[in-house]
């Protein structure tokens, strides 16, 4: 545990989370010679394929320079491996979910599918599976909202809560979507 010359503990976290926002390219350079065989090997472990391995290490790392300036972090060591077991989920489930989908419907006599069409499909899939793990509230908000097309004033009344909560629960569950699908 890294501790500030002062001896404060917060302090030094909040230095660390400042160090993060404020990379330049020699410190992150630093960093991804630190850690990137370390989350590499993570990544091998589940995806069994070196090539992707390599790719989602490469886009966990392009996305924490992308972001760095807006990110507050307090542990990156635990950021990165998390980050890469997300991403690992991520390209597995697609892959996984693009091979049922073609086997299901590949049939030689019928034309192809178009890529945009599986990848609506993924999408739909996926938003849904993320919507099951939101807390029942919030998921029965979203689902009376998005899918039966109710208003915030008619989920209200149907659930005995107020229109502010409605729309609480509404942007938890939008916000949860969006940031899994960063």
């Amino acid at each position: 545990m890294e501790i500030h010359p002062n001896g404060d503990l917060l302090c030094a976290a909040f230095l660390r989370m400042q160090k993060v926002q404020a990379f330049n390219e020699k410190e992150f350079v630093d960093v991804y010679s630190r850690h990137h065989r370390q989350l590499q090997h993570i990544v091998f472990g589940f995806a069994k394929d070196s090539l992707i391995a390599e790719d989602i290490v490469q886009d966990v790392f392009m996305s924490v320079w992308e972001r760095r300036g807006k990110m507050h972090i307090d542990s990156l060591p635990a950021y990165l491996i998390r980050s890469v077991k997300l991403a690992v989920f991520k390209s597995v489930a697609a892959n996984k979910l693009h091979q049922k989908l073609i086997a299901q419907h590949h049939r030689p006599e019928t034309i192809q599918w178009d890529e945009q069409v599986i990848y609506a499909r993924f999408l739909e899939e996926y938003l849904s599976a993320v919507a099951e793990q939101l807390p029942e509230k919030c998921r029965m908000v979203f689902k009376y909202s998005r899918q039966q097309g109710l208003t915030i004033a008619e989920i209200a009344v149907i659930m005995c809560l107020s229109s502010k909560t409605v729309e609480a629960h509404l942007t938890r569950a939008l916000r949860t979507l969006r940031l899994s699908l960063a």
